[in-house]
């Protein structure tokens, strides 16, 4: 790790180096391992929108849900375009009465971002049908 940190990019060669080895792992069975090294691609100054939104998305794949929306939250207000906590988080609060005008409009969001996948075809029938939650 030491030779990979330069005195001046404030960790972002080791947030990234943590970012894809979580990735690595967590497209295997190393879930809790991989957890591990996204959390601690997100300690240095330099991590990035997506260190985060990787933090969050394995919550929300592991169904920790309420674990996964301060890294989501934290990968928007760096990156207002990424599309898996648009989607993710658009998801979570859709399924709460409550919320679910916010979700619609992360969701949207979404929408405008990513066109042509499984994801946005399955969000664009969503938002269609009036007063169905996900």
């Amino acid at each position: 790790e030491d030779s990979l940190s330069a005195p001046d990019d404030d960790g972002g060669a080791l947030s990234l180096l943590h970012s894809r080895l979580g990735i690595v792992q967590f497209s295997g069975t190393l879930h809790e391992a991989a957890l591990v090294s996204f959390q601690r691609a997100t300690t240095y100054p330099a991590a990035q929108a997506s260190a985060w939104s990787n933090l969050g998305f394995a919550h929300f794949r592991m169904a920790r849900f309420q674990q996964s929306i301060a890294p989501f939250t934290r990968a928007l207000m760096m990156d207002s375009t990424d599309v898996n906590a648009l989607y993710c988080l658009g998801r979570m609060r859709m399924a709460r009465p409550e919320t679910a005008i916010s979700g619609r409009w992360l969701l949207g969001r979404f929408l405008l971002l990513e066109q042509g996948t499984r994801r946005s075809g399955e969000i664009d029938r969503w938002l269609s049908a009036p007063e169905r939650s996900m």
